[in-house]
């Protein structure tokens, strides 16, 4: 991998961090009183992992107005991220490709 390869992951893995963390706090500041679900910081962590990544258990789930908005943005940079990734994939698989081909050539 290059270096721009390693970049790309951490800002990645950066934003992605950020945006968990953000949304588990924004998460809990509005559910936590009112979400019987909702007890601990690590339960507004875990709603935060299983909406991001779009899997949705169902244990958890917003009941406040603010907490769904919350949930619909995880949801966007969820689908966001899942595209970023799957491109940077196919983006090095074709350039590992056509560097095979040009050594061919010579």
């Amino acid at each position: 991998m290059q270096d721009s390869d390693w970049e790309s992951i951490l800002k990645i893995s950066s934003a992605t961090l950020l945006t968990v963390l953000c949304g588990s706090f924004f998460f809990f500041i509005f559910e936590s009183e009112k979400n019987q679900f909702v007890e601990t910081f690590f339960d507004a962590v875990w709603w935060s992992v299983v909406t991001l990544t779009s899997l949705g258990y169902g244990d958890i789930y917003p009941v406040t107005t603010e907490g769904r908005i919350v949930g619909m943005f995880l949801m966007f940079f969820g689908i966001i991220l899942i595209g970023v990734i799957a491109g940077s994939i196919t983006r090095h698989y074709f350039e590992v490709r056509n560097q095979k081909r040009e050594k061919k050539r010579f």
